[in-house]
């Protein structure tokens, strides 16, 4: 019998539980964009990563260039982790601060890099409206001052 249970038990799909004791759904979804924002992220892909912004996002192009900085050279020679570390709700409407840190494989120091922005949901989905980084440099200067950059053909 405890065979049998066991053998049951592992097949069970667990999840967290939604409602008033648990998880709510708006919660749920803003989770779930979350961690796929990060896996994008990781992908190294501008595609990718462009779907989960609002088209009305104003700093587009200069996010699209700093992504780029961050992912210049080849894919293979470096690593991206990305990862939430901060998340306040106000209805349908969030401030996410995300770390997303470029770990190259030669042995050199990580980047890393920090970045916070606005989410609203529009049409039942979550879209990035608009960046909250404080220093407007997070954008337009991908490393610091006398830090070697992985390709010399980034141009600051």
């Amino acid at each position: 019998l405890f065979t049998v249970l066991g053998d049951s038990l592992s097949r069970i799909t667990w999840y967290m539980p939604i409602g008033s004791r648990g998880i709510s759904s708006g919660r749920f979804e803003l989770q779930h964009f979350t961690q796929e924002f990060c896996k994008t992220l990781e992908s190294k892909s501008l595609v990718q990563v462009g779907s989960h912004f609002d088209e009305m996002y104003p700093d587009k192009r200069e996010w699209n260039a700093w992504y780029q900085q961050v992912i210049a050279g080849n894919p293979k020679t470096f690593d991206l982790e990305a990862q939430l570390t901060g998340l306040v709700i106000n209805g349908d409407s969030a401030t996410v601060s995300f770390e997303l840190i470029r770990k190259n494989k030669d042995g050199s120091k990580p980047l890393k890099f920090d970045r916070d922005f606005k989410l609203a949901k529009k049409d039942n989905d979550w879209k990035i409206t608009f960046s909250l980084d404080k220093d407007n440099e997070n954008i337009n200067s991908l490393y610091p001052q006398g830090a070697k950059t992985p390709s010399s053909s980034i141009h600051h």
